[in-house]
């Protein structure tokens, strides 16, 4: 009785607050066999790709540009951090609110929704998932074709604010 409630109540959650990947977080508990599975082997720290490297508000920042479902799905789960002036970069193809989580962040976040190079949105020090059964979420009210990851408190270190511009991520 208690798996179909929650299971339920999870349909529910997700027909509601349009996250139906949290779902797919708690199928396990359901005993329902899922393709994809969190592995033990934690990523390095320091990225793997080319770094597009952007001045922000005259402050050098270096970012990992995703564009892939693949990659933008994985972001920078299961990272034990990143430097300092470093982020990740998410580029979509087209506008709409887009929701973040933490699912199985390891360090706090800023995240910072961007339309054509403005900010539009702001979720700052978004927490960890660490042992915390349903991760943060943030879903914006407004559409964005870019979202920004920062090392959680980088955003003031850059004074970005809703309606702050950066001119190089208006590509």
């Amino acid at each position: 009785m208690k798996r179909w409630m929650l299971a339920l109540g999870l349909v529910a959650l997700s027909a509601v607050g349009g996250v139906t990947a949290l779902f797919f977080q708690y199928v396990p508990l359901l005993n329902i066999p899922v393709a994809t599975a969190k592995t033990n082997q934690s990523k390095s720290s320091v990225f793997q790709k080319p770094l597009k490297h952007v001045l922000v508000n005259g402050q050098p920042l270096a970012l990992e540009v995703v564009t892939s479902t693949a990659s933008m799905q994985e972001g920078l789960g299961d990272r034990p951090s990143i430097p300092k002036q470093q982020g990740m970069l998410f580029v979509f193809s087209t506008e709409g609110q887009y929701g973040f989580w933490m699912r199985h962040m390891e360090f706090p976040l800023d995240i910072v929704w961007l339309d054509r190079g403005r900010v539009v949105d702001m979720a700052k020090r978004m927490p960890a998932q660490g042992l915390m059964p349903i991760p943060a979420i943030h879903v914006p009210t407004v559409n964005a074709d870019r979202v920004l990851e920062l090392n959680a408190g980088e955003s003031d270190t850059y004074g970005l604010t809703i309606g702050s511009v950066i001119p190089e991520l208006a590509f």
